[in-house]
């Protein structure tokens, strides 16, 4: 991403999310049957109905556990989670589960387009970027309405070591 400003944001507080886990393989060219089972299972669950309090009006999908394997690039897993941020109160369901995404420093990146296409053309785009990713967690924010009309646009924010940030890149951050 040697182009492009990046903008750094630092999540200072953790965000807990509660909806369907699965496992699944990257790079997100080996995620796309299991997501595309687990957007399936996401919305015939009714996670929005089963919450009764969850924070605002954007469905995420979290990507924490990074597993990856220095001898095999395409040798990542991750557990992926959709679901909605809650607030401490909210007790976790039967059939749904929790995940967190942790404090840290994230790159934003946005896609508009039709799903989930823009979004796998934004991933690949970052996988063959050279950016400095942690993998500590990474995170899709989709406004609940994206899924009825036009594809609005969509918030995609990466763990990255921002000590091997380029200081042009990281001029974006914000705290």
């Amino acid at each position: 991403m040697e182009e492009e400003e990046i903008t750094v944001m630092h999540v200072t507080q953790e965000a807990r999310v509660i909806g369907v886990t699965t496992l699944i393989q990257l790079p997100q060219k080996l995620a796309a049957k299991d997501l595309n089972l687990l957007w399936i299972e996401f919305f015939a669950a009714k996670v929005d109905k089963l919450l009764t309090n969850y924070s605002d009006e954007m469905i995420y999908l979290l990507y924490t556990e990074i597993q990856v394997d220095p001898n095999n690039p395409d040798g990542v897993q991750a557990q992926a989670t959709i679901g909605y941020k809650v607030d401490d109160s909210q007790k976790v369901p039967e059939g749904l589960s929790e995940a967190f995404l942790p404090p840290f420093d994230y790159a934003q990146f946005t896609t508009k387009g039709p799903h989930p296409e823009s979004i796998g053309e934004l991933w690949s785009i970052i996988e063959e970027s050279g950016l400095p990713r942690a993998f500590v967690a990474d995170l899709e924010l989709y406004p609940t309405d994206s899924f009825h009309g036009d594809a609005p646009e969509v918030a995609l924010l990466v763990s990255v070591d921002v000590d091997k940030l380029d200081p042009v890149e990281e001029s974006g951050r914000e705290e």
